[in-house]
């Protein structure tokens, strides 16, 4: 049970590897934008995306169009456009352009959440982690935007998958990496869940 627990908190500072870090959205009431926190939005809602926000919900675009980057999402490299009736998905952001999007997934039921939940960590050591996800080893499209997501993190020094077993090998600088308080946790929950694992 406690390892059970230990690999839940693990998965939860590992999807901070593919994290919604925008803390607002727009909500759309009649013709009016209202700018409230992400937690408040749900099922059935309407919100505005704009120019270089990130999405935050799975939905389908109502109105507008936007050129969107998904790649942590569906692995493509260029970006797509969006126009009514197109879907959208969590983690994408818009690079050019603006929409209205009718929310059908949010929170732990997005995309992006499902991607983040199926990481587990198969070995760790300072300066090493393997992690290995079902998903990204059926799913092909997203292993070299993960891995070149990876890289840009301070500190690491190399990211390569494994695409039979969806494995993901990172290998780091931990001094350089714990300069960002964020990446510092993850690491530290990485050997937390490894000494559970060895007990």
């Amino acid at each position: 049970m406690l390892t059970s627990y230990a690999a839940e908190k693990a998965r939860t500072h590992i999807s901070g590897l593919l994290s919604l870090d925008q803390r607002y959205v727009w909500l759309v009431e009649g013709d009016t934008e209202k700018k409230v926190p992400v937690e408040q939005v749900k099922v059935g809602d309407t919100i505005a995306a704009h120019t270089g926000e990130k999405i935050v919900v799975d939905g389908r675009v109502l109105a507008g169009d936007a050129a969107v980057n998904q790649a942590s999402i569906t692995g493509e490299s260029n970006p797509a456009m969006k126009h009514a009736e197109s879907p959208v998905y969590a983690g994408s952001v818009v690079e050019a352009g603006e929409f209205i999007i009718k929310v059908e997934k949010v929170g732990e039921d997005t995309s992006l959440a499902h991607i983040a939940a199926s990481f587990q960590v198969d070995s760790y050591m300072p300066g090493r982690v393997r992690l290995r996800s079902s998903m990204l080893a059926a799913n092909p499209q997203w292993q070299k935007s993960l891995e070149d997501y990876v890289r840009s993190f301070t500190g690491v020094k190399s990211a390569a998958i494994n695409p039979l077993t969806g494995s993901l090998l990172i290998t780091y600088t931990p001094e350089e990496l714990r300069q960002k308080s964020k990446l510092a946790r993850l690491e530290q929950k990485l050997a937390d869940l490894a000494a559970e694992r060895i007990r």
